[in-house]
């Protein structure tokens, strides 16, 4: 009976590892009340959990595990949301912000890959409807763009910067530039804040943007979306 039960917990554990598994935390709130937050929030786990094939993980889950860890639910974004994944045994999690400038929502959400850190997707979202159109489609439209597979535009292709340019310093090798798509979400941003997006570069890196790395691009957009600085800035 023992060996039995042994086998069939393997058989789960080996089943569950080889699920995707997303967790998608509460966002960050700008001007709407955490009731709205937590009914839009909970649309869009259902949502993603009926356009893919993604497991989702439960709010009351996550929630256990913040209160564990002492951390508030509205507050656990960046670093903090992937390494709450991997207690929670997510493959992927999702987190974002959402907010109301008059009539108009907008919407910016990140899908990390919670073994290696790495955005996978980003998205923006504008809508100039309700809050109930917001519910009843907004959502979905949300959930449909941040599981697509697809690479983002085709502007994910890696491009290359030789990291050593001087010949006589020894042999160089290739590390990936930023994707174009990080590009143009930084240019975005720098649009929508009137932050001029290549000073800023060139201040935290000492680089012209165009050699800004991909692993540099990933931490532009952490610190963009979560307000998370790098401790080398």
């Amino acid at each position: 009976m023992i060996s039995r039960m042994m086998h069939l917990l393997l058989f789960t554990g080996l089943a569950w590892s080889q699920t995707k598994t997303v967790a998608v935390f509460d966002f960050q709130n700008d001007s709407l009340s955490s009731n709205e937050v937590s009914t839009l929030m909970d649309r869009l786990r259902t949502d993603i959990a009926q356009v893919s094939d993604f497991i989702v993980v439960e709010r009351h889950r996550i929630n256990d595990i913040l209160k564990e860890q002492k951390i508030q639910t509205n507050s656990c974004f960046g670093k903090c949301a992937i390494e709450v994944g991997k207690l929670l045994g997510a493959t992927n999690v999702v987190c974002g912000s959402i907010g109301r400038i008059s009539l108009t929502y907008t919407i910016s959400a990140i899908m990390i890959d919670a073994q290696t850190g790495e955005i996978v997707r980003s998205i923006r979202y504008r809508s100039d409807d309700d809050n109930d159109s917001l519910f009843t489609s907004g959502m979905r439209e949300v959930a449909l763009e941040i599981i697509r597979e697809e690479p983002q535009d085709t502007l994910g292709e890696e491009r290359t910067v030789m990291s050593n340019l001087n010949d006589n310093d020894g042999p160089s090798f290739a590390e990936p530039l930023a994707t174009l798509w990080q590009l143009d979400a930084m240019k975005s941003w720098g649009a929508e804040t009137g932050v001029n997006t290549e000073n800023f570069i060139k201040e935290c890196y000492g680089v012209p943007i165009e050699y800004l790395t991909k692993s540099q691009g990933a931490e532009v957009l952490m610190y963009l979306q979560f307000n998370d600085m790098p401790g080398h800035w």
